[in-house]
Formats: C-alpha cells, structure tokens, sequence
C-alpha cells in the first residue's frame, strides 16, 4: 500500500515538469494489448480501454522516465462471461485492485530510437522487477500543428510471478493456457500542455478546411472566397514564388457548402427547434419549482426570478451553441 502511494504521489508529481519535457499519453490513437496461448494452438486476444502516463524528455528529447497506469476492470476480449472472469477472483481481482501501474528506475538505450525501461510492476498484491523494450519516434506535428511521438513496445508477463495461477489440466502434463502474457501496444504522447483535441479529428474533410489548415501551418496565404467571381487563390511554395492553386469559374457556386440555400434552411430549422426545445424546458423547469413550492412560489419572488434565470441561461446557452455551429468554425 505505502509503495503503491508513492507510485501516484510520483506519478501526479511529474504533471508539474515544464511541459517541453512532460509528454502525456494521448488515448485518441494508443492501444494496450494482451495474448495468451490456448490450448497451446491457438491464442486469445484481448485489449485494456483506459489508460493513463506520461515520459519524461530530457533536453534531446530521449526518455528519462516512463509512467503508465491501467484501469484493469476496461479489460476487454470481446466475450462478456470470459471477462467477468478474468476481472473476478481467479485472475486479476479488479474491485480489490483496480490498478495495474508501471514505474520505470531506469532507462537504457539500444540502438537508435530503441530502448529498454527498466523499473517496477504492480499488479495485484505483488509489485515486481520489470523490463518494456521500446522504441519511441522523432517529433511530428499533425494536421493542426501539434507535436506528436508515438511508443511502440512489447514485453512478457508471468503470470505465476504475481500469484495467477488458474488453469486446467490437459494430457501429456499440459495446460489449457499458458503462464506467459505477451502484451505489447503503441502510445501516441504530446506535450502535457498541447494535447490535440478529440474534436479536431470531427471536423469535415472539405476543400474549404484543407485550405484553411494549410493557411495555419504557413503553406498558402489567406484569401476569402466573398463572391461568385474571385480571383485565384495562390499557394506560398519554399521558393517564395506564388502559383494557382485554383481558380473559380465565372457565375460559379462559391465553395463554401455554407453558402448554398440547402444550409441556410437546415440551419434555421434546427435553430427554431432549438428555441422552441428551450422554451419548453423553461416552462417546464418554472413548473417543477411551483408544483414543488406551491405556497413559495411568487412570480415577482425569488423563485419567480429563479425560474426566469433558467430560462434566460439555456437561452444564452443555446445561443452561443447555435452561433459556434453555424458561423464559429469558419
């Protein structure tokens, strides 16, 4: 327990390094997987969903330092009765020990972009020595200018090592499955400050956002579409010359899907559904409050103005959503 104490306290301590040396898992593009043998044949595969860590870079951006948490009950094979055993009693005992944590002493390099960690796994009631080979990339920056590495590792689990001991006999003195777990995965990180949002990758593939995208990253210069007769739009190229990138017939539809008379109607008929929506739920809100308040409740009372206040807030609220769909991620 007391080691398992400092593995956090370690591990959430690291969150305040600069974030130039502190990178976070990103679980948008990562996964955890495991296989064990069965029947000595064949395999069975399974992933874990949630999971948490960081690396520490020092100055050349190598890795000093590798933390990983995983919650053992987002264990998953695809087979609900198999997992509930797995998660139960004979195996990895989730409710008792939820955690599965790795906590690196230290870091080897083997060859160029290869490395060995070597540090302490806790699994259960037991907290072992443990050695993850990985090799980790250079830094690139995605779509939205981001920075990115990505871990790809590999290493064995005895299962006897940490008291897992279930199985079934076979002939010849053989077992159902196998002691050894190889689980093995890829870990996107970023910088703890500069994590790509989830929601970029919503964003639809357009001519329109490519453009805009290549404007972010310093590719093409900026130039609006404001009517149907435009002149072309220029690409920057590593010269300094500039060359048509396209160029928009005369009496053509401007780009832009939001300027065509399809979206304007399916946008205001969302936005009266929306209104409409929150005046409901207004008058339905001041209703509760009166019928649980019958002899409170006074229109020029504080739960009048209370009831107003909720009206006016998912007002306010929906306002701003309506405006950020409709006109704020141009």
């Amino acid at each position: 327990m007391k080691y398992s104490f400092m593995v956090m306290l370690t591990f959430f301590s690291t969150l305040s390094f600069s974030s130039t040396h502190n990178w976070v898992i990103n679980k948008d593009h990562s996964e955890l997987q495991f296989k064990v043998s069965y029947l000595g044949l064949s395999e069975v595969s399974g992933r874990f969903k949630n999971f948490f860590g960081h690396v520490i870079l020092d100055e050349k951006e190598l890795p000093l330092e590798i933390s990983i948490k995983v919650d053992a009950a987002s264990l998953d094979t695809a087979n609900n009765l198999r997992d509930g055993h797995l998660k139960g009693n004979d195996f990895l005992q989730t409710k008792q020990f939820p955690e599965i944590i790795f906590l690196s002493k230290s870091i080897i390099p083997l060859g160029k972009g290869q490395f060995q960690a070597k540090g302490h796994l806790t699994l259960r009631t037991m907290t072992k020595d443990f050695i993850i080979n990985f090799g980790i990339t250079s830094s690139v920056k995605d779509t939205w200018g981001y920075n990115n590495k990505f871990i790809k590792f590999s290493s064995k689990i005895k299962r006897s090592d940490f008291k897992i001991k279930w199985n079934k006999t076979l002939a010849d003195q053989k077992y159902l499955i196998s002691d050894d777990v190889s689980f093995f995965g890829i870990f996107q990180v970023q910088p703890s400050s500069a994590k790509t949002p989830s929601s970029k990758h919503m964003l639809p593939d357009t001519e329109y956002v490519r453009h805009r995208e290549k404007v972010f990253r310093g590719e093409e210069i900026a130039a609006k579409l404001t009517g149907p007769s435009q002149g072309p739009i220029l690409e920057t190229i590593k010269s300094g010359e500039t060359k048509p990138l396209f160029t928009l017939p005369k009496n053509s539809p401007v780009l832009d899907h939001r300027e065509s008379f399809l979206w304007w109607a399916a946008l205001w008929i969302l936005g009266l559904l929306g209104f409409f929506s929150v005046m409901i739920i207004g008058f339905y809100s001041k209703n509760i409050l009166i019928d649980y308040f019958p002899r409170k409740y006074e229109e020029n009372g504080i739960l009048g103005y209370l009831s107003d206040l909720v009206v006016i807030f998912l007002g306010l609220t929906y306002s701003l959503a309506f405006w950020f769909v409709g006109w704020g991620i141009r």
